[in-house]
Parts: structure tokens; C-alpha cells; sequence
């Protein structure tokens, strides 16, 4: 596992991701708003938004 800054090449994956994971809680899978634009909401504003990258490059 490889912790790395987002990059919007995992945008999708990240979002797939906390879908499933939401759904295998039985929660709703929904997305929050500020997962659908990283950049606007997290790096443009100076934070850091990290993800967990598998040995596929699979967001996890």
C-alpha cells in the first residue's frame, strides 16, 4: 500500500470505491459533494486530500 496526494486519475476509482464501501456499511451509497471536486474544495483551498493506493493502483 502507497499513501499519495490525489491526483484527479483517481477520481473515479476513489469514488467507486467509497460508493462500495458505503454499500458494504448497508448505508445509502451516495457520494458527498465535496469528494465530486477535490481540487476545488481541498488542494485550491491549501489542504492535502490523501488516498491509499493498492500494488494495482487501485484506490483502497
Amino acid at each position: 500500500m502507497k499513501i499519495r496526494v490525489f491526483d484527479e486519475s483517481y477520481r473515479d476509482n476513489m469514488i467507486f470505491m467509497v460508493l462500495q464501501a458505503k454499500d458494504a456499511l448497508g448505508r445509502k451509497p451516495k457520494i458527498n459533494d465535496d469528494l465530486l471536486d477535490i481540487r476545488a474544495n481541498y488542494l485550491d483551498r491549501g489542504n492535502i486530500f490523501g488516498i491509499a493506493i493498492d500494488e494495482n493502483d487501485r484506490v483502497i
